[in-house]
């Protein structure tokens, strides 16, 4: 019964572990005040929370690799999901 008992205290903790790196993962990075595409949104989740790009480069390689413009980062795609989002700095 002890066995029993210790294994699913044990499974319980690494699920309540799992779950709190997956919620720090869903926050949306702060970057000098604002927010900025998380890596694995979707271009749809994208343009429905920061709206339609100033402009985007036009698609390269295999598989396919665009950019996104915003007036203060720029997300980077392959396919249609989020690799990167890159905060723009002016000098």
């Amino acid at each position: 019964m002890r066995i029993i008992l210790l294994l699913v205290t044990i499974f319980f903790i690494a699920d309540l572990i799992a779950d709190t790196a997956i919620a720090q993962q869903t926050q949306m990075p702060q970057t000098a005040g604002y927010e900025i595409p998380l890596r694995g949104m979707s271009k749809e989740d994208v343009s429905e929370k920061f709206g339609q790009p100033i402009s985007t480069s036009k698609t390269v390689g295999e598989p396919p690799i665009s950019i996104w413009h915003y007036n203060q980062f720029s997300v980077y795609f392959e396919t249609n999901t989020v690799l990167h989002s890159v905060q723009i700095i002016a000098l």
